[in-house]
């Protein structure tokens, strides 16, 4: 069998056209993974007509104050391995409680992926019967605001609770809707890792 290789001029011809479309490909790699991971918005799946979706939820980011609490703390007073726990496990336990709330709040009808890793058993079997999370026709989502506080019970701090609002506007159907959530989590921090033992949720219309 014989091999017919292009001339150096055909193959210089179709240069700079392979290089173009590297560059395409590149490019909508990099657009692709930009999306993906852009913090305001969120890859859900919903039911529509029978068959699972994709829609994106846009969410404002968080905005969470984290601190000590204790009848007797005052936390200029906190000892330095104090304040050091405490800004240790400050990010741990916010990261915990925004992954939790946001699968409460804006998880799609079918149900979160991941989340089940912060719950303990019998926080996710609560949470799979009473979590909200979207209504089911709902498209257009914007959780335009969301924002919170997080105690940490000094000295230790191994239990936290976190009270976490969500602002969310959406179409369902065909009317617009708002509606407010407020979102309870009881936390506690067993080998190493946050987990939440409890929540509660309060979800008011506008």
């Amino acid at each position: 069998m014989s091999v017919v290789a292009p001339s150096p001029r055909l193959g210089w011809r179709l240069l700079p056209a392979v290089v173009a479309a590297a560059a395409a490909v590149v490019a909508a790699s990099l657009a692709i993974a930009a999306v993906r991971d852009h913090p305001a918005a969120t890859a859900v799946r919903r039911a529509v007509a029978g068959r699972p979706v994709t829609a994106a939820v846009v969410a404002k980011p968080w905005r969470i104050a984290t601190f000590s609490v204790g009848a007797t703390v005052v936390p200029e007073r906190l000892s330095r391995p104090a304040r050091r726990r405490l800004e240790a496990q400050k990010p741990r336990v916010r990261r915990v409680a925004r992954a939790v709330a946001h699968a409460v709040t804006l998880a799609p009808p079918d149900g979160p992926a991941g989340v089940g890793r912060f719950l303990t058993a019998a926080a996710a079997r609560s949470f799979a019967r009473t979590a909200p999370g979207l209504p089911k026709n709902a498209r257009d989502v914007t959780a335009f605001d969301r924002f919170g506080r997080i105690g940490l019970q000094a000295p230790r701090f191994d239990t936290a609770v976190a009270h976490l609002h969500v602002k969310t506007r959406a179409l369902v159907g065909e009317r617009r809707a708002r509606w407010n959530d407020t979102v309870t989590l009881w936390l506690t921090r067993r080998e190493r890792a946050w987990k939440v033992i409890a929540f509660d949720i309060d979800r008011r219309p506008r």
